[in-house]
């Protein structure tokens, strides 16, 4: 357990680990817990108000140093486990969202390639017209260059459409990666914990 949250009775079972367990009723007398041991303990409390010798005192404070190395260790496990699953689902977030894009870009492509099509068939059924009088000649060409500037407008969205897919796509590959990358890190980090216990 974190030395943090011990309760005196532990703080009692460390001093005898410890091999000072001559001083546990004065220990259990003032209840000194985890927090205490590791907070406000010094070399002076220690001589002053729980009666340890002197000579006993600069083991016993190492004794404390240690267990607070073992306690910001494990801080810092879980301070660095905490970032890892915070970026992970930032970037499942975003492979959310970048999914969904990509359907709504795919879905805009293909109506876009539609209307394309059609536009194309609308031409191509004007070019095949049989051939008509001078005085209606002005409104085909009309018609002709309208269909043509659709064209070009369709064609131009498309390119647009099928570049932001493109550019999509591959905002997903670098996501993936992190993930992947993310999960073998929490296992470094959980071979670390398993070997430092």
């Amino acid at each position: 357990a974190n030395a943090k949250e011990w309760q005196y009775q532990e703080v009692c079972y460390w001093l005898n680990q410890i091999e000072f367990a001559q001083y546990i009723p004065t220990f259990a007398k003032h209840k000194i817990d985890g927090e205490i041991l590791l907070r406000d303990m010094s070399a002076t409390i220690l001589h002053e108000d729980l009666e340890v010798r002197r000579f006993h005192t600069g083991k016993i404070v190492r004794e404390i140093q240690k267990l607070k190395q073992v306690w910001l260790f494990f801080w810092y496990l879980f301070e660095c486990a905490f970032i890892l699953l915070y970026d992970l689902f930032r970037l499942i977030k975003i492979a959310i969202s970048a999914k969904t894009q990509i359907g709504e870009l795919q879905t805009l492509t293909s109506r876009l390639e539609k209307e394309k099509k059609e536009t194309e068939e609308k031409m191509e059924e004007l070019m095949n017209r049989p051939k008509i009088q001078d005085d209606e000649m002005i409104i085909r060409k009309e018609e002709y260059e309208a269909i043509n500037k659709e064209m070009a407008r369709l064609a131009e969205q498309v390119d647009r459409s099928e570049e932001e897919l493109t550019k999509a796509k591959e905002a997903v590959v670098p996501a993936q990666e992190t993930a992947s990358k993310f999960l073998e890190e929490e296992v470094f980090f959980s071979n670390s914990k398993i070997k430092h216990n």
